[in-house]
């Protein structure tokens, strides 16, 4: 009598074993893609997760197979399954790249969204109501700190845009002019954030202003809004500022180095006018935007440790005195009054300041009869200017170092 096989024992059909195959590897890459496309949802999500879960997802795809085929077989199915395999890779293969670029479309989307967010507050700022800057400030994707707001609307990095895996773009928000800058950092500055915030959102407009405004009075209006964040006893703090809590691609650095680079004079005066100090490392910088015999003066009478220091230390009055002696000549072919830039190079030496003291080689009195002996050879010299050419190399000279540099240059045209 003939029995028949346990139908456990019976071996698939070539049809399910195809089926099966074919279907392993496109659920595979729908499981991945779904995970993917929850991991990275967000256009500003690190490439590298995407880059850790394909070697995953490849590793998962190449072992998956081996169980498959050994259940085939053993039914003597493996042709079926070889060519399941085949055309479910190919399907994979599709779905994969459908998936990737839907994931993609979705980062677009999602960064489009953000730098359009940031446009608006742009307007915002441009429409200058406080209230409602404080407000669109708070609604930002990814909340940023106020500085790190402030430092998109100069013109810095705003969002991040990592396309896929390693492959990434920074994008940079709108460049708003210094009184918008001015008008969102007022806005801060009268609402609810720390003093640490504002004061990091101030310097990144400080940093914004000296490069690419030329009205000291922008100046002038942050240091107003810098002293409403000072407890009163320290109104005359000096600008000394710890950057490391700021926007990296935004750090101002040493204040007075950029601000009275910027602004020379007219910055020295609105800088004094605000009643800020100078702390140490700062002389040089204030001593180099004096433009005149009175501000000088203001200067040394408001920070008495630079007086102290331009009569003691020997090379900080000789780096002043060249400061002053650099283009000092062609300054002296444009002033209207040229006797004003002898009465500054004076007052300096008349204050301390050696003009042999850094000793080197190279002094302000070789820099200033360098400069006149190269400028221009036909320029017509007037009178006061001869004799207030005269009085800056009897400054700068005392050694009684020739004068036939500048004497040359008055004789071949300047009679």
């Amino acid at each position: 009598m003939t029995h028949a096989a346990p139908a456990s024992d019976a071996a698939p059909s070539a049809r399910r074993v195809g089926l099966i195959a074919f279907a392993a590897w496109p659920a595979i890459v729908a499981v991945w893609m779904s995970w993917l496309a929850y991991r990275l949802h967000r256009s500003d999500v690190s490439g590298w997760v995407a880059y850790e879960g394909s070697w995953v997802a490849a590793a998962v795809a190449a072992l998956a197979p081996l169980p498959l085929l050994v259940w085939a077989g053993r039914g003597r199915r493996l042709g079926p399954a070889l060519l399941g395999l085949a055309l479910g890779g190919i399907a994979a293969l599709a779905l994969a790249l459908l998936g990737r670029q839907a994931i993609v479309d979705l980062r677009e989307r999602d960064f489009q969204a953000k730098q359009a967010r940031l446009e608006a507050f742009a307007a915002t700022v441009r429409g200058g109501d406080p209230a409602r800057i404080r407000a669109g400030l708070a609604t930002l994707p990814e909340q940023p700190t106020p500085a790190q707001a402030l430092c998109a609307l100069s013109g810095g990095p705003s969002y991040r845009y990592v396309r896929w895996l390693w492959f990434d773009e920074q994008a940079y928000g709108p460049r708003q002019d210094g009184a918008e800058l001015l008008t969102a950092a007022a806005a801060v500055v009268a609402g609810p954030a720390t003093r640490e915030a504002k004061q990091s959102a101030l310097r990144v407009v400080l940093r914004a202003l000296t490069e690419h405004e030329t009205d000291a009075a922008h100046f002038a209006r942050w240091a107003q809004l810098w002293r409403a964040t000072l407890p009163t006893a320290t109104a005359a703090a000096p600008l000394l500022f710890e950057d490391d809590a700021d926007p990296e691609h935004c750090r101002i650095g040493d204040p007075a180095e950029r601000v009275l680079q910027q602004w020379r004079g007219p910055g020295l005066q609105a800088w004094l006018d605000a009643g800020i100090g100078f702390g140490p490392g700062q002389s040089l910088a204030a001593l180099r935007a004096v433009e005149s015999k009175q501000q000088l003066a203001r200067l040394l009478d408001a920070a008495p440790a630079i007086a102290a220091q331009l009569r003691e230390d020997p090379v900080l009055g000789a780096r002043a005195l060249s400061a002053q002696a650099d283009g000092l000549s062609k300054r002296l072919d444009q002033a209207p009054q040229p006797a004003a830039l002898a009465e500054t190079v004076e007052a300096l030496r008349a204050a301390g300041a050696d003009p042999a003291g850094n000793g080197g080689t190279w002094t302000p009195c070789d820099r200033f009869l360098d400069d006149e002996r190269n400028s221009e050879a036909d320029a017509i010299g007037t009178a006061e200017r001869n004799a207030a050419a005269e009085r800056i190399r009897a400054a700068l000279c005392p050694s009684g170092k020739p004068a036939a540099p500048a004497a040359g240059r008055a004789d071949s045209g300047r009679r």
